[in-house]
């Protein structure tokens, strides 16, 4: 693509972004967001995610592949993520292609688009946009010089309701091979192979599946089969053998807005042995590994003194299983205490939180407690394979009422196989313990989630039925009836999944390549974002479904266990044997216990008898991490002086884009970084002190925004300066740094005003010369009226002066702020000219100047 069509999007960027919630989904120029040049490289590969960018970049994975391709000269990989509804709109409307964020270059220029699977209600958004970038999205009808579209993750492991959309899907993990593979088809493309035949040659490698090199077979039950005899039958899932620091994101891409899970992240351990019999994750990702404890502390001290975050996630799907937390625990709470830091167990066994993790949370700064208990009787956890008392459960939950917790998460499951009316009703007489438990640590409240159970692929479930919605929602109803009668619902947030929802799940999670036909007819009708409640259809896919004569119930009834399933051409490595045994003893109500704690069950999953060699456990060190002198701090500081200071800064380019919220998170991280001792609030999830200028709507340029820092430690200014300068996007430039004397936090009653310059474009000049030509001082006595809701707002009142400079095409405006307040500038220029307000959002509106007393 030239250079020129590329300014011409970032122009067209600029005049749509205005328009669309949450501009900062589409801006770019993170830090450790790379950037290289297209000539530079021999392969090109847009990683796309099929959900928004504050989705996307939660995901940890997205991560850790972004590194490995990046770290690799020969190749550049940029981000994708899917636009909000309005962006779509606007993107059809004004033909702009579906881009990247790095370099803001149609994905369809990329020699490769590699998508993400970690969710089924993804399907019809990752088709959405496929069309966005101008591509067919059946892989049959497109071009050959078009970028051959790959597919990864969990949901690869059924990948036949997708296949016809995909050239080749990725199954295993993706720090292995993923990279061989871009290379592989980087190499083939410059030897001008074909698509075709690039393809052809990708069936040698393990873990790659190529859906047009298998058929369906379509007797009695639906299979794949091989085209030719060379090809291969099963396609082997790809193991790393342990979490090497090297598949570690060292430069993690650090968003510059407010994303779901806005927290550092490290995995610390990936598999789990617990073997619930309901939980994909739980196998797909066996066998278990552990990260090195040092290798997580010390990339724990990289995300909190080097990136700023005061958040910390230890990912995995047990962490309380992991072997070293206690030593990490004892070794990262000497350097958390200055940095008010949180630690958040995503996953935590509901009868795992004890003294000693409640401790750690009350030397740091506490975050949420949530427990996964999934099932409400001793019985019901027996078949699941929950190996958890109710004592040890509530031993959990008062040890976290009496360290000071207010809020306890808990998650159950419904709908599981064998289950009685009597395990629904137990969860409310189990929630009703447990607020009984607090009641002497004063008023406490549970957050009650409840999810239907979805039989899915590679567990000991996967051949049982899923409950009808009907049958959910009168559990759901059952539930709720209990917990009223109670009078429980004054302590308990009670949500639930919507069982429409998992009826979905289930029928494209176990689906065949005949469940395409109805993503596609689903697409077509609207059907994108679909994670999102809001977004979600299903009568359109009752429709899709109708259309294609497909019956959803074939999918989530009961499977027989002699019948080939829709995924059996891919191994995991799991024997038929164990999940069958597994099944037996779902029914038969016995455990299964944790093989790293018991013996080997021969699962099968590395291939042989006893995989206990292969479990990668911590490493048991007496962790040392120097504690480096701060250059940032004066030594010769007044122990006892109260210190603020004020940062004052222009925000510009594509950045301008970036919310008030966006830009004080931005710099609280980028000051943490900088290591000067801030001061914090207090309570129970103390946050840094600080105070800033009236917020600047987003979309506006700002000259000389600033703001104020408290804090116990004078710092060298100029060296600040530099060091918080590297840890703010591009578009974010430092003017200067001041210390400011009076230490007074608020400062809404100081700001008298702010001075806006509005460029304005020539059609509006010819359209308006005369309105124009009269803003004056005269002006100034028109009442101009906005009704703000249902308040009637005199702009006079907040117009101080305007005046029209003709030979630059600007307009001046100098708006005063009233007890804290203010109105925004389209507002008034809407009201003078008599137009409507977003006819004026594409205009260039400059804040200049804040005028304080």
């Amino acid at each position: 693509m030239s250079s020129s069509k590329k300014n011409n999007l970032k122009s067209i960027l600029f005049d749509v972004l205005p328009y669309v919630s949450k501009p900062s989904r589409y801006v770019g120029g993170e830090i450790n967001s790379v950037k290289k040049k297209f000539e530079d490289v021999k392969i090109k590969i847009a990683l796309a995610f099929p959900d928004t960018y504050e989705i996307g970049m939660s995901y940890f994975g997205f991560q850790i592949i972004y590194h490995i391709l990046n770290g690799d000269n020969e190749i550049l990989a940029e981000r994708v993520y899917a636009p909000w509804v309005d962006m779509i709109k606007a993107m059809e409307k004004h033909k702009i292609p579906l881009f990247s964020l790095e370099s803001k270059t149609p994905v369809k220029n990329f020699d490769i688009i590699g998508f993400t699977l970690q969710y089924e209600l993804h399907y019809t958004t990752i088709l959405k946009m496929l069309e966005l970038a101008g591509l067919n999205v059946k892989r049959n009808k497109r071009f050959p010089e078009d970028p051959i579209i790959i597919g990864g993750g969990p949901c690869a492991f059924n990948p036949e309701p997708m296949a016809d959309y995909f050239d080749i899907f990725l199954i295993g993990d993706g720090e292995v091979f993923f990279k061989s593979i871009v290379k592989y088809i980087g190499e083939k493309k410059l030897h001008k192979f074909t698509k075709k035949e690039i393809l052809y040659e990708l069936h040698n490698f393990k873990g790659v599946y190529v859906p047009e090199l298998y058929k369906e077979k379509i007797s009695k039950y639906f299979t794949v089969v091989p085209v030719e005899k060379n090809i291969p039958k099963k396609i082997e899932s790809v193991i790393i053998p342990d979490l090497e620091k090297k598949y570690l994101p060292v430069k993690p891409i650090i968003p510059s807005m407010k994303i779901i899970q806005d927290r550092g992240t490290i995995e610390i351990m990936r598999g789990c042995t617990r073997g619930c019999r309901f939980c994909n994750a739980g196998f797909i990702y066996r066998p278990t590994r552990e990260r090195d404890v040092d290798d997580v502390i010390k990339y724990t001290v990289v995300m909190m003194e080097k990136y700023g975050y005061d958040e910390i996630s230890l990912l995995s799907l047990s962490t309380s299983d992991y072997s070293s937390l206690k030593e990490f625990m004892d070794v990262i709470i000497n350097r958390c205490s200055d940095f008010n830091i949180s630690f958040s167990f995503p996953s935590l066994r509901a009868d795992a939180f004890d003294e000693e993790m409640a401790e750690f949370a009350k030397k740091v700064r506490k975050s949420g407690l949530t427990l996964a208990v999934e099932a409400a009787t001793e019985r019901l956890r027996r078949v699941i394979n929950k190996n958890i008392s109710e004592k040890g459960l509530l031993n959990s939950v008062e040890t976290a009422f009496k360290n000071g917790w207010k809020l306890i998460k808990l998650y159950f499951m419904i709908g599981l196989p064998t289950e009685t009316d009597e395990d629904i009703i137990e969860i409310a007489n189990l929630v009703e313990k447990i607020i009984k438990l607090g009641k002497p640590f004063g008023k406490v409240s549970i957050n009650l989630s409840i999810s239907p159970f979805v039989p899915k692929p590679f567990t000991p479930f996967q051949w049982e039925k899923q409950d009808s919605i009907e049958e959910l929602n009168r559990k759901i109803m059952l539930l709720k009836k209990n917990i009223l009668e109670k009078k429980l619902l004054r302590y308990i947030n009670l949500k639930w999944h919507n069982p429409q929802v998992s009826h979905l799940e289930c029928v494209l999670g176990r689906g065949d390549r005949r469940i395409g036909d109805a993503i596609y007819i689903s697409y077509k009708k609207g059907a994108v974002l679909e994670g999102w409640s809001e977004h979600f259809a299903y009568d359109i896919w009752e429709e899709s479904f109708a259309e294609n004569n497909i019956n959803p119930e074939e999918y989530v009834s009961g499977k027989s266990t002699e019948k080939p399933l829709p995924w059996n051409h891919i191994s995991k490595g799991l024997s038929k044997r164990f999940l069958l045994r597994e099944l037996q003893k779902a029914y038969a109500g016995e455990y299964t216990l944790d093989c790293r704690e018991d013996k080997c069950y021969r699962c099968g999953i590395m291939g042989v008898k006893d995989c206990s060699i292969n479990l990668k456990r911590g490493k048991k060190k007496s962790s040392q991490i120097t504690k480096y002198p701060n250059i940032l701090i004066n030594q010769k500081k007044n122990q006892n002086e109260k210190i603020r200071i004020r940062i004052y800064y222009k925000k510009d380019g594509f950045d301008k884009f970036l919310s008030h919220l966006d830009i004080l998170k931005i710099f609280t991280r980028a000051v943490r970084q900088s290591k000067i001792k801030l001061s914090f609030t207090q309570g129970f999830n103390p946050h840094p002190k600080l105070s800033s200028c009236p917020a600047l709507a987003t979309g506006y340029v700002g000259m000389n925004e600033f703001i104020d820092f408290f804090i116990e430690e004078e710092p060298i200014i100029p060296v600040l300066i530099k060091n918080i300068q590297k840890q703010i996007p591009e578009g974010i430039k430092i003017n200067s740094i001041d210390v400011i004397k009076n230490i007074s936090e608020s400062l809404s009653k100081s700001v008298l005003s702010a001075d806006y310059k509005i460029g304005i474009n020539q059609l509006f000049v010819k359209q308006e010369t005369e309105k124009l030509n009269s803003l004056d001082g005269d002006f100034l006595l028109k009442k101009m009226y906005l009704n703000k809701n249902n308040k009637v707002i005199v702009l006079n009142d907040y117009l101080e002066d305007i005046k029209y400079f003709p030979e630059i095409s600007e307009i001046f405006l100098r708006v005063k702020f009233l007890n804290g307040s203010t109105v925004k500038v389209e507002d008034i220029l809407a009201c003078i000219f008599n137009r409507d307000r977003s006819e004026f959002l594409s205009f260039t509106i400059i804040r200049e100047k804040i005028n304080l007393q």
